[in-house]
């Protein structure tokens, strides 16, 4: 309430001002920053850090291994964005360089705080016009293509493909993209990328937002917001058409709002809004609700009075709860019927703790972070040395309540197509560990002056990968011998993992013209894991390829595992005829005669052999 006399027409700027000081009130109770000796020390850790990875990117350039690729992306990128951008941030953690570099990384940062409305309209339009200009055409990311095709298929039953979608995650990336496709073409592929430039929007709107909330300046303002958008979830914008790259965002606005809740008191309403639409999105929007209950007891203790006297508060009280009133029934669902093959592992006989750190999954967890979180390792190797003020600050308890549901549960998660590709299930944890991370360095170099020159090595480290994981995608031949590194060097991964890795590299190549190398990848597939839908793609393959009588070996193994399967005997019936076995083919064509009546391909064929002609039918 305003002072008697007080200028009314000053009353909408004073209530901003009092927002502003209540945002840095808790901060000043815990201190404004880390204690400047041990946040010197922190810096200089996280600077040795960011000297070791870009060694250690260099030299795994040499080592024919998977155990490392998420530091080993230098072997798949052309020179210029592989070479030219490792060598641009390696020249920058030198001090003189950086040095030089503070005073312009400062002016960038400080213009997120100045002219924040700017900054996000900036940042969002780059980050859609990234997304749009480096397309994924590799799809080999979790459902990529699984979901590329339904929404490329007339009269998919989309509830029957997806019984685990719930309806935001439909309304996106079905309904939605449908409507779009009348716009982009029928290429689904265009489709998904149009949601991606837009979700990357909204990535770098909050990106600044995030920093602004944490009340940071110059270079350290900078890094938070780098820290944020600049990760590896930004190439689930760039075709990939699933929730997880929403579930990204959702976890970015609650921390961004959660760090208004924990400074201020508000952005209560956004926060419990972005709740709402989390739980419609995606059932491991449930990971939010302690940090969401965190959030609101700061909140409704320096404002809940405020809250209850406008609407809009009390709209937002009531979208979560409604919310989750809704979804509760269909994700117990969704967790008794379809989420017990996520938690099983794929070689059984093993207890789940053990096979949680069996074999390559412990480097690929760690892996899975460094990717999806570039500044991890720098903020994981700084946070020993602030000592035991980092974590009693409001906002590593907010943004570590969000990130630990998440983390945890990595180890449990048995990613069917292995950790290296499914890695889109972990975003969610990604940008939690980021968000955390982001933090902790911004605050760094806000207390470390000395070392405020780390600004700029530290946006680098986190956007230079992040663009490379970009481009690599964006090529096709590139990304396949990466690809085939997984299957062919080592670690050993499960012999699931490898027989899924190799039923992609077949499908790639067929869609290439190499039917040769289609075949061959397939025929690997089968030797680990001759399900029928392998063999069929295998004797179609082969089929491509020429080789008949090897495709004839297929559909017959086909046939003795599932009898009257009518690819098998139509495949049979046709490789038979270019070896000139008609006695095959016309055996074949009656049994396909028997399971389909009037088939007209196996008639044709008949009738033709009956005249004496052995020539095929049309395909």
């Amino acid at each position: 309430m305003a002072r008697p006399g007080a200028d009314p027409r000053r009353g909408a700027r004073g209530e901003k001002r009092r927002e502003t000081e209540a945002r840095r009130e808790p901060a000043k109770r815990s201190g404004s920053a880390f204690e400047p000796a041990a946040a010197q020390r922190a810096a200089f850790a996280a600077w040795v850090t960011l000297a070791v990875l870009a060694v250690a990117r260099a030299l795994l350039t040499t080592v024919p291994s998977t155990w490392a690729w998420s530091l080993s992306l230098l072997r798949y990128l052309p020179p210029v964005p592989g070479w030219g951008l490792w060598a641009l941030g390696a020249a920058t953690l030198a001090p003189a360089v950086a040095r030089s570099t503070a005073a312009a990384a400062d002016r960038l940062g400080d213009s997120l705080v100045r002219a924040p409305g700017r900054s996000a309209a900036l940042w969002a339009a780059g980050g859609a016009l990234l997304a749009w200009m480096l397309p994924d055409r590799a799809g080999f990311v979790g459902d990529f293509l699984l979901r590329e095709n339904t929404l490329g298929t007339e009269g998919v039953n989309i509830a029957q493909w997806y019984p685990q979608a719930l309806p935001l995650d439909l309304a996106i990336h079905h309904h939605l993209a449908h409507a779009l496709m009348l716009v982009t073409g029928p290429n689904p592929t265009d489709a998904g990328r149009l949601i991606g430039a837009c979700d990357a929007a909204l990535l770098g709107w909050l990106a600044v937002r995030f920093a602004r909330e944490l009340d940071v300046r110059g270079g350290a303002a900078l890094v938070a917001a780098s820290g944020v958008f600049w990760t590896g979830m930004l190439t689930l914008f760039t075709g990939y058409n699933k929730a997880f790259a929403e579930m990204t965002l959702v976890i970015a606005a609650v921390g961004t709002f959660g760090v208004r809740a924990a400074r201020s008191g508000g952005g209560i309403v956004p926060l419990l809004l972005v709740a709402a639409v989390g739980f419609t999105l995606h059932r491991s929007a449930l990971g939010i609700l302690p940090a969401l209950a965190l959030a609101c007891a700061w909140g409704w203790r320096a404002r809940g009075r405020e809250l209850l006297l406008r609407p809009a508060g009390w709209i937002a009280l009531a979208a979560p709860a409604l919310s989750l009133a809704f979804m509760v029934p269909r994700i117990l669902h969704i967790v008794r019927n379809v989420d017990p093959i996520h938690f099983t592992p794929a070689e059984p006989g093993k207890s789940a703790l053990a096979s949680a750190f069996a074999g390559a999954r412990p480097a690929d967890m760690l892996n899975l972070i460094a990717m999806l979180a570039p500044l991890a390792p720098a903020a994981l190797a700084a946070l020993p040395a602030l000592g035991a003020g980092a974590w009693r600050r409001r906002e590593m308890l907010l943004l570590g309540s969000l990130a630990l549901p998440f983390v945890a549960l990595i180890p449990f998660i048995h990613a069917q197509q292995g950790l290296f590709r499914d890695w889109d299930d972990f975003a969610a944890a990604g940008m939690g560990v980021a968000l955390l991370a982001a933090w902790l360095l911004a605050e760094t170099l806000q207390a470390a002056s000395a070392r405020a020159w780390l600004a700029l090595p530290l946006c680098l480290a986190a956007a230079v990968p992040s663009v490379q994981w970009l481009v690599h995608h964006t090529d096709e031949q590139r990304s396949i011998a990466r690809v085939r590194a997984f299957v062919e060097q080592p670690p050993a991964r499960t012999g699931f993992e490898r027989a899924m890795t190799w039923q992609y590299l077949g499908l790639t190549y067929l869609a290439r013209s190499q039917a040769v190398e289609g075949a061959d990848a397939y025929a690997h597939a089968a030797d680990l894991l001759s399900s029928p839908h392998i063999l069929r793609q295998w004797g179609f393959a082969e089929s491509l390829a020429g080789h008949h009588e090897r495709a004839r070996g297929v559909f017959r193994t086909l046939l003795a595992r599932v009898p009257g399967d009518v690819i098998a005997l139509r495949g049979l019936m046709l490789m038979s005829l270019p070896l000139r076995d008609t006695t095959q083919a016309r055996a074949a064509a009656e049994s396909l005669q028997r399971v389909l009546p009037g088939d007209p391909q196996s008639a044709e064929l008949l009738r033709r052999l009956a005249n004496g002609s052995g020539h095929a039918p049309p395909r």
